[in-house]
């Protein structure tokens, strides 16, 4: 056994290091993985957070050829991204004799698997484990980890390098924080604990080990990845697991506050969050992507779980919603069941009969209904969400979200509406707050007065405070159909109007939407969705472009590069490569869709992107 004493002093470059190590292997792409144990065979049942990129060379290939990587490679595109990479290199090389690492050795250091991973033993602090392969021809990993031996030094820790006839253990510690690494074939691991280490290499050799089985053998680790599997030809590249409570227990553990508020979570019903995971499979058939996540939960459900259930239906989109929408998400919920778990939550918490006496205090007796009786039932439960782009607007947040909910009964809803505007016309004496009122297109809407918000946006506007255009919020809702609809936009709420009087395009009828849902139903089978995502990313990017390419940014840019050199150097290179017109790169922009299904074991989200021209 060899003994070195080295320093492990001040400095912040040791987290710079470590940082610029960890991240780099999202952004790297070199040569094969090598074959061992997997990863999930080698950690112990007790993991509490796992990721795991397959090989990240193949993950940055498949990269490269979805829609998006192949619009980097556009020739309207490819030179601004060269640019800004080659920036990016040159601002790591003038920090790398602090660093002490080179850019070539970060490039050169992953190749195969990587994969991090949170163990929570029993009564014992947090382990961690990181398992990352290494092309065994490569300086890379001996430079790094010779840079890491120097910053060592400088901070006083000791380094134990232990031979054993199977593997060499090298510890880093000082004080009470402990660091082992050893490589075993292509695969160099790290962990927290000289222990968990030595347990590792037990299982890479086949050997078991007492009282601790193997991840491959926890019950909500197998059902979520059962769950988001890919096929045999297609195996997913990427995978992650978290228990969410027991991950938070081990993190705190010892501080009393933050226990005393994980032992509150059976009372609320969150305890039922047993487990959540999911995995990103590329290239299978037409599918440019597939994205599973799975949320498992105890069944029966209570509290919040029980409350928040999602319904399975037939979820087409409404009349009003345009077909030029960002995003659409469409589900809803049992109304009475939800009302019926708040209500013991909340007696839960104070005393019996508190619920029902606050909804008596705040609603009943100031509306003069019956809230349970008179207003619940007029909605269904169906909730829904859209963004959508006021598209003349050159606002930095031209983007406008919209939420939605099902009505049963119009009658019952608009008397229920009215009554709440009255009440805040009493309340409000100046024109500048309340609620106002409006008709377009027959259709009454309702607005919120904001004067004093914009009058405020447009003062700091004028005092240098904003360099952007800021779109002044205009809270309205209306009644359309048999829905309730709400927008921070009052453009949004005529535009949706428009559209259910048939003057615009609908969702419904669009013909992106249609070829998604067609996939949808492919892959749902005969499980009804208890929700359903559709989204056309194009629109986001237009108005990023729209932006990019408008005074605002470009006067923001000027004046912040005479002090700012990041600033400075993203200038020069929009200049050198202006931003191309959306419309010539709009074909990478594929729409995408998703639903989710519920079950015994919990949720399950599936979202996937199409290949072009599929």
């Amino acid at each position: 056994m060899r003994f070195r004493h080295l320093t492990l002093g001040g400095s912040s470059r040791l987290w710079i290091l470590m940082v610029s190590l960890w991240s780099w292997p999202f952004a790297a792409a070199l040569s094969g993985q090598q074959l061992r144990p997997p990863t999930d065979q080698l950690l112990p049942e007790t993991t509490v957070f796992y990721f795991q990129v397959l090989d990240i060379r193949q993950f940055m290939e498949q990269m490269s050829k979805t829609n998006f990587g192949q619009m980097f490679q556009d020739e309207r595109v490819a030179p601004l991204v060269e640019d800004l990479y080659q920036q990016a290199k040159d601002a790591f090389r003038d920090n790398q004799d602090q660093i002490g690492v080179s850019w070539e050795d970060l490039e050169g250091f992953p190749t195969g698997e990587i994969c991090f991973a949170v163990i929570a033993p029993k009564r014992a602090d947090p382990q961690f484990a990181v398992f990352v392969d290494i092309d065994p021809s490569s300086n890379a990993p001996a430079n790094i980890f010779s840079r890491i031996e120097e910053i060592a030094e400088e901070r006083g820790g000791t380094i134990e390098t232990e031979d054993t006839e199977e593997v060499e253990y090298i510890t880093y510690a000082r004080n009470d924080n402990v660091f082992t690494r050893f490589q075993m074939e292509n695969t160099m691991v790290m962990t927290s604990d000289r222990k968990l280490a030595e347990q590792i290499v037990d299982r890479w050799k086949g050997r078991p080990v007492e009282k601790i089985r193997p991840l491959t053998d926890n019950r909500k680790f197998v059902t979520i990845m059962n769950r988001c599997r890919g096929t045999k030809e297609t195996p997913p590249e990427v995978r992650f697991f978290v228990d969410p409570i027991e991950l938070a227990r081990a993190l705190t553990r010892g501080q009393v506050g933050a226990q005393t508020i994980i032992n509150f979570l059976p009372a609320l019903g969150l305890d039922g969050l047993l487990g959540v995971g999911g995995s990103i499979i590329f290239d299978d058939k037409d599918f440019e992507s597939i994205s599973h996540l799975h949320v498992m939960l105890a069944n029966p459900r209570a509290g919040i779980l029980k409350m928040l259930a999602l319904k399975p239906g037939d979820y087409k989109p409404e009349n009003w919603v345009p077909a030029n929408v960002a995003s659409y998400v469409s589900t809803s919920w049992d109304v009475p069941q939800m009302y019926a778990e708040l209500r013991k939550l909340v007696d839960f918490f104070s005393a019996e009969g508190t619920f029902d006496n606050q909804v008596e205090q705040n609603i009943n007796s100031q509306l003069e209904v019956d809230f349970e009786k008179d207003v619940l039932p007029a909605f269904s439960g169906r909730l829904t969400l859209v963004t959508w782009m006021e598209t003349e607007s050159s606002a930095f947040n031209a983007q406008v979200n919209g939420v939605a909910l099902g009505i049963k009964d119009v009658e019952k809803a608009m008397a229920f509406i009215e009554k709440v505007r009255q009440r805040e016309e009493v309340n409000n004496n100046s024109d500048e707050e309340g609620i106002s009122e409006s008709k377009h297109r027959g259709v009454t809407i309702w607005s919120v007065n904001n004067r004093r918000e914009r009058d405020r946006l447009e003062m700091r506007r004028e005092n240098g405070e904003i360099r952007m255009t800021i779109r002044p919020p205009e809270p309205s809702y209306a009644i359309i159909d048999d829905t309730f609809v709400f927008g921070d936009s009052l453009a949004f709420i005529k535009r949706c109007i428009d559209v259910a009087k048939g003057d615009g395009d609908r969702l419904l009828d669009d013909e992106d939407f249609e070829m998604i849902a067609k996939r949808m139903t492919r892959l749902l089978g005969t499980d009804m969705p208890s929700a359903v995502v559709y989204a056309q990313p194009g629109r986001n990017f237009e108005m990023m472009i729209n932006l990019g390419n408008g005074d605002d940014v470009r006067n923001f840019l000027e004046e912040e590069a005479e002090e700012n050199p990041y600033a400075r150097r993203l200038q020069e290179s929009l200049k050198k490569n202006p931003l191309p017109r959306y419309n010539d790169i709009k074909k990478y922009f594929v729409p995408t869709g998703g639903f989710v299904t519920s079950d015994d074991t919990g949720y399950h989200w599936l979202n996937f992107s199409l290949k072009e021209g599929s």
